[in-house]
Order: C-alpha cells, then sequence, then structure tokens
C-alpha cells in the first residue's frame, strides 16, 4: 500500500504514513468487533457463512475503488484514499476473521488447521 500511495496515487510518503497508521488503529478496533458479531451470529449457514458471503462482494467493490485513481484535488485524494483503505480494511477484516473462526470446526488435529490455515493464507 505505501509503494501505491507513494508511487502510483502520488501521496507523499508522510501522508501516506499517516493514512496506513490511521487504517491500523481503525483494525485494532474493527477487528475485536468484527469477533464479536460472528461469536453473535445464528443464522441457519452457522456463525461465519453468513459474513464472509455478504463481504465478499463489498470487500471486491473497495479494493477495486482503493486501486483506482481518479484525477482530483490533492486534498481530495488524501481523503479519498484514507476512506477507502479504511473500507477495504474493514471489509477484508469481515471475511478474514469468520473465516479464520471456522478453522478449530473443521478439524481437531493442530497439524491439520495450521496447514488449512496457510492454504487459507496463500489463495
Amino acid at each position: 500500500m505505501l509503494y501505491f500511495f507513494m508511487n502510483v496515487f502520488g501521496l507523499s510518503v508522510g501522508v501516506a504514513g499517516v493514512l496506513l497508521l490511521i487504517g491500523r488503529v481503525f483494525d485494532a478496533i474493527g477487528a475485536p468487533i468484527m469477533g464479536i458479531l460472528v461469536d453473535h451470529t445464528h443464522s441457519k449457514y452457522g456463525k461465519s457463512r453468513p459474513w464472509f458471503l455478504w463481504g465478499a462482494l463489498p470487500f471486491a467493490i473497495f479494493v477495486w475503488l482503493l486501486f483506482t485513481t481518479p484525477d482530483i484535488s490533492n486534498t481530495a485524494k488524501i481523503i479519498y484514499a484514507g476512506v477507502m483503505y479504511i473500507l477495504a480494511d474493514f471489509s477484508y477484516t469481515a471475511m478474514s476473521t469468520p473465516i479464520t473462526s471456522v478453522l478449530p470446526n473443521l478439524t481437531t488435529n493442530t497439524d491439520d488447521r495450521m496447514q488449512a490455515n496457510s492454504i487459507r493464507l496463500v489463495f
């Protein structure tokens, strides 16, 4: 993201770094909230499946918008990049947290869980 924000989007290194820091702060708040939401979800599809099914389309849209480079003023670029980065991060968290929470339900074997998580991260 730092490379993209600086070399493609045209933001300064300081602004790009601050945007990434702000994104991490929002992620520190959003990830536990997402975990609580998954734990309190009760649907006919289970606790996790609705979240990564519902999160796929918003994630695709926000990532596409994140890597879109509109021709706007520098201040608008900073706001656009910050908002899209946070929305893409929230939508990623909304998908990755439930997918990760499914792993312990797949198998009780620790090695199998670690292999499944590695495959998840690769793909």
